[in-house]
């Protein structure tokens, strides 16, 4: 930047600060009669702006940076009235669209700690809708929210708060249940190493597996499928 522009800069002073018509609770800021950022209220206090304030070049860049800051977490809920999003997701969306990662990252923390971001409360979410129609096993759930980008420990401890032993068992015996009637006609090592196959796509150990499939087969049965 030359010499003249950065006086031409620093002469420069905020001339309004006025609310913006078509968006309630935000604030446009003018220097010299033009529009140069809308920003929330709060963040306008926070950066103590006020009418005829000197627009250096130093307040120049906290400015932009803020309204950087401001598009990314009004994208970002946007896309969380749409439906429930992950951090990693949100990342990638935002990136996709030209946010600079480091503007992101501040976005995303500032709804984090609004509460509007929640890794925990997707994979909950998550968890209860991937049950509610056929039970399925800690390892399959944890590999589901994994993929949507919660980290593996917090993806365990969801599934964990979710699935105990006993729970474990119990939602096995229900797919069980579910698809037994269709394997009537097999014979018991065949409707065994079936069913043993149904329950381990759908995550469950080998454990709560064996425990199940041979309360309903002969155990001998079962062990020698």
């Amino acid at each position: 930047m030359s010499a003249d522009t950065s006086s031409t800069l620093d002469m420069a002073r905020i001339s309004d600060i006025s609310p913006d018509p078509r968006r309630p609770g935000r604030l446009r800021i003018f220097v010299d009669e033009k529009i140069v950022a809308t920003l929330g209220r709060s963040r306008v206090e926070q950066l103590s702006l006020s009418v005829d304030q000197e627009w250096t070049s130093v307040l120049r860049q906290h400015v932009e940076a803020e309204a950087a800051i401001d598009a990314v977490v009004r994208q970002a809920m946007r896309m969380l009235n749409r439906r429930a999003m992950t951090r990693a997701e949100m990342e990638g969306k935002l990136g996709e669209r030209g946010h600079d990662q480091d503007v992101v990252a501040e976005g995303l923390d500032r709804l984090e700690r609004l509460g509007a971001l929640d890794d925990a409360q997707v994979g909950r979410l998550m968890v209860a809708q991937l049950t509610r129609d056929r039970p399925a096993g800690a390892a399959l759930l944890v590999e589901k929210l994994c993929a949507r980008g919660l980290s593996e420990d917090l993806a365990e401890r969801i599934v964990g708060d979710h699935l105990s032993g006993d729970d474990a068992e119990a939602s096995a015996r229900a797919l069980v249940e579910q698809r037994l009637p269709s394997l009537r006609h097999c014979d018991p090592p065949t409707r065994a190493r079936r069913l043993a196959g149904l329950l381990a796509r759908r995550g469950f150990d080998e454990q709560t597996i064996e425990s199940v499939v041979g309360a309903v087969v002969e155990i001998d049965d079962f062990e020698s499928a």
